[in-house]
Order: C-alpha cells, then structure tokens, then sequence
C-alpha cells in the first residue's frame, strides 16, 4: 500500500518527465529550485 507521501511523489515526479500545461508543479520546476523551496518552507 502506497503511502501519501509516495503517492504525492510520484505525482511530482509524473509532471517533471511529462509536463501538462497549466500544472502548478510544471511552473515551479519552470521557475527553478529556489521558486521550489519557498514553496516547500
């Protein structure tokens, strides 16, 4: 059984390989690892 965190992972992980316009996640990887980390704190 997948746990949430796994699941939301592979989500994160789905976008970064194959973007789809207009996901939220897409525009952060766009924007780059410090757009990420404000994000994330």
């Amino acid at each position: 059984m997948d746990s949430t965190l796994e699941k939301l992972y592979g989500v994160i992980q789905e976008r970064k390989t194959n973007p789809q316009e207009g996901s939220y996640t897409c525009y952060l990887f766009d924007k780059g690892l410090d757009k990420i980390l404000k994000k994330v704190g």
